[in-house]
């Protein structure tokens, strides 16, 4: 055997590793197994690597039998190793779980709260359906009366005839035809648009639970287009329909006019992606035509493209009426900006009128 001197001890050199130069050796005295390294000329024992290591674990007090809280409740301990213990619960559910995060005792488990769920409206009774249900038919009955007004408001000699009012289940719908004075009226199933003397006809649905009145047709002849009968009709429903809870009005804009009067009075697009694609062609058609270079988000309602201009020039109402016209579904919502719009419309309006 071959010895070496090591800081004036007498080693036994057993192994050498060239990377870490660690070295195995025999206590002379207490005939154990030790390893040193060296740093240099520096000699680092067991002991002192001991503290260059990270701290081991610290180790849970549990013994096999005690009961720990796992997520679950309670769990009884079945093998304690070194890094951790195992355990399982009442349904023989197995947890492994290491020492530093071992809870001792038992502890309520935190109650996962419900998951919010939409509640469904409570159901209505027969005796509440019915009541609504004759409701709303009052009302659609009392809007006759003010569309027949209407004609001595405006200083007007027309008749109004009407269809039986309809239940549709969720709505009722009223049905008008509007007819000069002297005009022979026919059945409101046998006319048609061209038939003599009729002027048009009004056609208005009032839903049970308010939520939407919507104008199912406005047609009106060319020659009673530009005297505002239109917009005094849809006024009528408005003002009245907001008298009696409703807030929402709908139609489809459409017509020589309406994919443009329609949105200055504060109707908006129902269709996110009508509203992109009118957007975007209104956005490309400035640049082609005016040299105008104005982004599609800019126009983020109907009324932005309606009442566009350039200096004094509509171009808003040239491209609605042009090439950009197209109908789409609008809807007025009385409590959003559309509402302030219509107001402000008709306050125009009835200036106006005073001249």
């Amino acid at each position: 055997m071959r010895f070496v001197i090591l800081d004036n001890l007498i080693k036994a050199k057993a192994s050498v590793d060239p990377h870490h130069k660690a070295y195995s050796r025999r206590n002379p005295k207490s005939g154990m197994m030790e390893q040193i390294k060296l740093k240099g000329s520096q000699r680092i024992d067991s002991k002192d690597l001991k503290q260059d290591r990270k701290p081991d674990q610290i180790k849970s007090k549990v013994k096999l039998g005690d009961a720990i809280t796992v997520e679950s409740g309670a769990a009884k301990v079945t093998a304690v190793g070194k890094d951790g213990v195992t355990a399982r619960d009442e349904n023989d559910k197995k947890y492994q779980i290491v020492h530093n995060e071992v809870k001792q005792g038992t502890e309520e488990p935190e109650k996962q709260k419900p998951e919010k769920q939409d509640q469904k409206p409570e159901e209505k009774s027969d005796n509440e359906i019915t009541k609504e249900s004759e409701k709303t038919e009052e009302v659609a009955k009392g809007f006759i009366s003010e569309v027949q007004k209407l004609a001595g408001e405006r200083g007007e000699n027309w008749k109004t005839q009407v269809r039986e009012i309809e239940d549709y289940g969720d709505r009722f719908v009223v049905e008008t035809l509007l007819w000069e004075q002297n005009a022979e009226q026919v059945s409101m199933t046998r006319y048609k648009e061209n038939t003599p003397g009729l002027m048009g006809r009004y056609e208005v649905t009032f839903s049970k639970d308010k939520s939407d009145s919507h104008i199912s047709a406005l047609f009106l002849k060319d020659k009673y287009q530009s005297g505002g009968l239109g917009s005094d009709l849809v006024k009528k429903l408005i003002d009245y329909g907001n008298k009696n809870g409703y807030k929402r009005f709908s139609m489809l804009a459409n017509g020589e006019i309406g994919v443009y009067a329609w949105p200055l009075q504060g109707f908006d697009w129902v269709n996110e992606k009508v509203s992109k694609k009118i957007s975007t062609d209104f956005s490309s058609w400035l640049k082609k035509n005016h040299n105008k270079n104005v982004k599609p988000d800019e126009f983020k309602h109907s009324w932005d493209v309606a009442s566009f201009k350039i200096e004094d020039k509509k171009v808003g109402k040239e491209y609605l009426l042009g090439d950009g016209k197209e109908f789409f579904e609008a809807a007025l919502d009385l409590d959003s900006r559309g509402g302030k719009i219509f107001e402000e419309y008709q306050r125009l309006r009835e200036l106006k009128k005073k001249g």
